[in-house]
């Protein structure tokens, strides 16, 4: 999510998170994401041929993937939740 990195960003530093613990995860967090997209470099460059609009064509269906699998994954969450066990969300609504 490249707007998270920011929103994150600019929340430490409004609520005063200290540079030496906001730093080692930032640093950390570039490094993963770094990692990550060169995988799907890697994996997709041979699919891909370096064609740029086949790449963009694979970044949308790889997007398509990702919303339906969290799309399912609540759906299931949502039916295995019993009335005493209800499905905890990040957002609360009172």
């Amino acid at each position: 999510m490249p707007g998270g990195r920011l929103v994150s960003t600019a929340a430490a530093g409004r609520f005063g998170l200290p540079l030496r613990r906001f730093l080692p995860w930032t640093v950390a967090s570039s490094a993963a994401w770094a990692v990550y997209m060169l995988l799907i470099g890697l994996a997709l460059g041979p699919i891909t041929g370096g064609n740029p609009l086949l790449s963009l064509l694979a970044g949308a269906v790889m997007a398509v993937l990702t919303a339906v699998g969290f799309a399912v994954a609540g759906r299931v969450r949502r039916m295995r939740a019993t009335p005493d066990r209800p499905v905890r969300t990040l957002v609360t609504t009172g």
